[in-house]
């Protein structure tokens, strides 16, 4: 069976460093945040117990 794939544009980006660095500066950062969010839920105290988890898709609780 063959998949032909057509393209939705006919350019290629090609960024030099200093605009390969900025995005990878950015989602290096946003990894190290969500990582330290998961890391103060997973240590969090009884109060704070009420945080959905992250797998959770039923109804969420208010805050409180």
């Amino acid at each position: 069976m063959v998949v032909i794939v057509q393209l939705r544009c006919g350019f290629r980006l090609c960024p030099n460093g200093p605009q390969r660095a900025a995005p990878a500066r950015t989602f290096g950062r946003a990894r190290i945040t969500f990582n330290d969010a998961l890391r103060v839920r997973e240590y969090a105290p009884a109060p704070l117990a009420w945080l959905p988890a992250a797998e959770s898709k039923g109804e969420e609780e208010p805050c409180r």
